[in-house]
């Protein structure tokens, strides 16, 4: 069947090297976009069409696949090529070297009824009129054995909206814009956003980076949150050695009003950039959100940019075959945005030794300690799939432990962000390492005892050596010790319409909450007049936990009416302590001596 195809490269379909892709953002039918692909040459008789199964920086299966319907073939006529859908996300095409053109419509995953939800920083959103997330990877495929081809992808937009993207871009023609990348892993790492224009830009490190918000109910500019984020940016500028080994990075933030559709939100990593899906909270809210997960997603232009293995170099999106260095693209990361933080005075010791507390207490309270992590990293998409969560725990654990470990090794002169630009000038983007050689490498950069360091604890069962490693730096490790603190015995919730905590379940309150006259449903406002909310609620209750006894204790809340209503009403009680036991306790020494006082330093100088 010929078919007369409207096309924007050329005028008729022609053998090309270059993948080229279109579609219009105008034409949105049904919540469904057309896609159209003028495909490179193809020299075998039979080809596979993929779209991913999974995408790096997820971990879990997303079957992108099964949002393409109406998926056809054509040649350079325009004549229809026999295709065979083989999985959820493949398709075959018969008589491949006569293959010009692909076409098929797509449904976006935020609404959809298809079940297995795709986490939203990973998926697609088409509301016309208001935004669209392309995360490229849930939009175009690629031709088995041709991923390394040049793409192009042109997007018609609506008049008066933007499109932001790490992504390089052509000169526009008229409303459309033009991307290209070097091959499909590039593009499938390059997420671009489209809504009316709120763009703010800074400099950090060389590099040009763009914060980019869509706000439907206008409560957070793009401005603010860039200059929220600006004094991390310059700490973690100044931690990686003073220039970025990116030219340019985006954070592109996509607010919701009410519930999503995963019932979660949280911000996916790319070597470029981060696409954030967020409550639509105050300026205020979001910056606190936005920092606190930028610090962790903006060193990914570290690894595993510049530092991978083959299995993500060469990454597989229908059957990858997952590295077993988890430890350092996720461990590691975790480790340096916290230890950048305290070392360029963002944070205090206190904070670190309390966010690194709850870290051993999740790890262990959680997961396995006697898993050997590159075991867990290997097999997390499936045998170990409860596991990964412990990335942050332990992996950031596994990153203090061999930080401390390298700097005892150095007296002090060569610590992990030493080794990681060590690695990064030995590989860098384009030069991946064998995953069974990493640990003979950095023995070969450092000394065979940090090899040992991470065959015994890392790919061996043998717990961390937490207590040594911070002992090291003046630093008391108690696993249990008995003390005092302030216990209130109420369950707590999030009231996401008022945008306050409120106490949802009183059966189990002390006595102190039972002086304190809470009700449930009460709508916490402040606790010793510190104003609450979703980011730092938990800094206020910990703070409160260590009230002394018979301190006087205020709080503010909003107690619901009959009518709907609120009225705020102020409680006070004089604080009564109970004597729980604190498990992997973390206290600075008073007094250090000289070995633990020179690390310490060293430590914190980077």
């Amino acid at each position: 069947m010929a078919l007369g195809l409207g096309l924007l490269f050329s005028g008729s379909l022609v053998a090309q090297d270059t993948y080229r892709y279109q579609l219009d953002l105008t034409q949105v039918v049904d919540d469904q976009l057309k896609i159209v692909l003028n495909t490179p040459a193809v020299t075998d008789s039979l080809v596979e069409f993929q779209i991913p199964k999974i995408v790096p920086g997820t971990y879990s299966i997303s079957d992108f696949g099964r949002f393409v319907s109406s998926f056809m073939a054509y040649d350079v006529q325009g004549n229809s090529l026999s295709t065979d859908q083989v999985g959820v996300n493949r398709w075959q095409i018969a008589n491949a070297e006569e293959l010009a053109q692909i076409t098929y419509t797509l449904d976006d995953t935020y609404d959809t009824d298809l079940g297995n939800v795709v986490f939203e920083p990973s998926g697609t959103n088409f509301e016309i009129g208001d935004n669209f997330v392309i995360n490229n990877h849930g939009m175009f495929g690629y031709l088995k054995g041709y991923e390394n081809q040049p793409f192009e992808v042109a997007i018609t937009r609506p008049e008066n909206f933007y499109g932001a993207s790490a992504l390089d871009r052509k000169s526009p023609q008229g409303n459309t814009d033009i991307f290209t990348a070097s091959r499909y892993f590039d593009l499938a790492d390059s997420p671009i956003m489209y809504c009316e224009p709120d763009t703010a830009t800074v400099i950090v490190g060389g590099a040009e980076v763009i914060v980019s918000v869509y706000s439907p109910g206008d409560k957070v500019s793009a401005a603010f949150v860039r200059d929220q984020v600006t004094e991390i940016l310059k700490a973690q500028e100044a931690y990686l050695g003073g220039n970025l080994p990116v030219d340019r990075y985006a954070f592109l933030i996509y607010l919701f009003e009410g519930n999503s559709l995963s019932g979660a939100y949280g911000a996916l990593e790319h070597s470029y950039s981060s696409m954030y899906f967020l409550p639509e909270y105050g300026e205020e809210q979001i910056a606190e959100i936005v920092r606190n997960i930028s610090s962790h997603e903006f060193f990914h232009i570290v690894t595993p940019l510049n530092i991978h293995s083959e299995e993500i170099g060469d990454f597989d999106f229908i059957d990858p075959q997952m590295s077993q260095h988890l430890w350092l693209y996720e461990g590691v990361t975790e480790y340096s945005s916290h230890h950048a933080q305290i070392v360029y005075g963002l944070t205090d010791l206190e904070d670190f030794l309390s966010e690194f507390r709850e870290k051993i207490i999740d790890s262990r309270q959680n997961y396995n300690d006697e898993l050997p992590f590159t075991e867990m990293s290997k097999y997390v998409l499936d045998r170990y799939e409860d596991e990964y969560g412990n990335v942050y725990q332990k992996g950031a654990l596994i990153g203090f432990c061999l930080d401390i470990t390298l700097r005892q090794w150095s007296e002090g002169d060569y610590g992990l962000q030493n080794l990681m630009r060590d690695l990064a000038k030995s590989y860098g983007k384009d030069v991946s390492f064998q995953d069974d050689g990493l640990f003979d490498k950095i023995a070969e950069l450092t000394d065979p005892s940090i090899k040992n360091f991470l065959t015994t604890y890392v790919s061996g069962p043998t717990p961390l050596p937490i207590e040594a490693s911070f002992n090291a730096i003046g630093v008391n490790f108690v696993e249990e010790m008995p003390v005092d603190k302030l216990v209130m015995g109420v369950g707590l919730n999030y009231n996401s319409e008022t945008e306050r905590i409120f106490i949802q379940d009183i059966s189990a309150a002390t006595e102190f909450a039972q002086k304190l006259k809470l009700q449930a449903g009460d709508e916490l406002v402040s606790i010793k007049g510190n104003e609450l909310n979703i980011n730092n609620f938990q800094g206020i209750f910990e703070d409160l936990s260590n009230t002394p006894q018979k301190k006087k204790v205020t709080m503010t809340v909003m107690r619901p009416q009959e009518d709907g209503s609120y009225r705020k009403v102020k409680l006070k009680a004089k604080a009564i302590t109970t004597e729980v036991i604190a498990y992997n306790v973390l206290e600075p020494k008073e007094e250090l001596t000289v070995e633990e006082d020179a690390l310490r330093n060293a430590w914190l100088s980077n």
